[in-house]
């Protein structure tokens, strides 16, 4: 029984794979929030050709301090389209308090500290026929503070 049921797991998992339609496996784009906080500029590479699996780096800003977000993506096709779901997860650093940047009155508290930032995704992506790419993305930020839900939009160019 367990045999059969890897089995039609593995079977799934090769299904899902193929099922992905071809596009450039390189991106580079320029988000406001999502991963990068404000703003950032990323590149995104897909890791194994044809699975969906996508890695991103790229560096932006968070009020005056740096962030480096880094991030691992899955796309789900969603039909002939080219339109896809996206899951993911990222983490990103920055020396800014994400906390109290989101409340203007709190920015001269800023202790200089190191922080990372859990950034779990969800959000559709849609390339165009000149391969230019769209997404939104809802990417709360999870730190030492708690849950802050952040939203990210995404322009760019596969290639």
């Amino acid at each position: 029984m367990k045999r059969n049921l890897l089995f039609l797991i593995l079977i799934c998992c090769i299904t899902v794979m193929n099922a992905q339609q071809p596009f450039k496996r390189n991106t580079l784009f320029i988000e406001l929030g999502g991963n990068g906080l404000m703003a950032s500029v990323n590149y995104e590479r897909e890791i194994i050709k044809g699975t969906g699996i996508r890695f991103q780096a790229g560096t932006g800003f968070y009020g005056s301090d740096l962030t480096v977000p880094v991030g691992l993506n899955y796309l789900i096709n969603m039909g002939k389209s080219k339109s896809w779901l996206e899951l993911g997860t990222g983490a990103t650093y920055t020396k800014a308090d994400v906390h109290l940047y989101a409340i203007a009155d709190y920015r001269k508290l800023h202790i200089n500290k190191q922080y990372w930032n859990l950034i779990p995704s969800i959000g559709v992506r849609s390339v165009t026929k000149e391969n230019f790419v769209y997404r939104i993305r809802f990417t709360p930020v999870i730190n030492h503070i708690g849950f802050i839900p952040f939203i990210g939009f995404s322009f760019g160019k596969c290639f």
